[in-house]
């Protein structure tokens, strides 16, 4: 069974805690050239689906395992981007620090996918804030809801905005938090914010495999959650309220 709920909301869900907020250092990643990617694998159909689910595979996979690997989840997937949370109380920003870069090494690495449809350039942009981060779980018989939000989470995503393809932009937020670490080193990007250059390099957290008490098919229908298919191309009307 897939797992597409934060262990986190499945937790406080089974405590009966529908609502709280919690101090932590935030990001958000965006894969510039999926959506060009994708648009131009929609041609061909259902092989086009297949090359797309591989390549997610080989991108996504170890992005969001780089960022578990450093104690942190992900807490929400917008098309090609996602919001990460460290929570302070486990983690340490100079953790975050060491997922971004992982990240960025990543998609320069692996960032050039061949296809049998063509070649596909694939880049990261990052941004990284830390603060205040709220989240609430919304109850429904048919299926409940979740999400996050805060100043922290607001910040890391306008933060990105200024990052150029793979850079990783800080605020000072995150620079309050590390003082004068000689191990971090960035560069000044505007009057605010600041490309990092380096970091200490973090080995993988050993994160143990709590059972939990709540089923995710609270959450997500069970169809869903069983889906065996690769993938597909669908035309839907999409709505979004802010």
């Amino acid at each position: 069974m897939h797992r597409l709920i934060p262990i986190f909301i499945l937790e406080q869900f089974a405590n009966n805690q529908l609502k709280g907020d919690l101090h932590a250092t935030t990001m958000f990643l965006d894969i510039v050239g999926f959506t060009a990617m994708t648009q131009s694998l929609m041609y061909n159909g259902k092989e086009g689906a297949e090359v797309s689910a591989n390549v997610i595979n080989r991108v996504f996979t170890p992005a969001i395992n780089a960022i578990y690997e450093q104690g942190g989840f992900v807490s929400s997937f917008a098309g090609d981007a996602f919001t990460t949370v460290f929570p302070s109380d486990t983690v340490t920003i100079i953790d975050a620090l060491s997922a971004a870069l992982n990240l960025q090494r990543l998609f320069k690495d692996e960032g050039g996918q061949q296809t049998k449809f063509g070649s596909f350039a694939l880049s990261v942009r990052i941004g990284l804030s830390h603060g205040p981060v709220t989240w609430g779980i919304i109850p429904h018989e048919q299926q409940n809801a979740y999400y996050f939000g805060g100043e922290a989470i607001k910040r890391c995503t306008e933060n990105k905005q200024h990052a150029a393809k793979g850079e990783v932009i800080l605020d000072e937020t995150i620079l309050s938090e590390i003082a004068d670490s000689a191990d971090v080193t960035y560069t000044k990007k505007t009057s605010h914010l600041y490309s990092l250059l380096s970091a200490p390099v973090i080995g993988a957290k050993v994160v143990p495999d709590t059972p939990v008490r709540v089923s995710q098919d609270k959450f997500i229908p069970r169809e869903v959650l069983s889906m065996t298919g690769r993938g597909e191309f669908r035309d839907v009307i999409s709505c979004y309220i802010s």
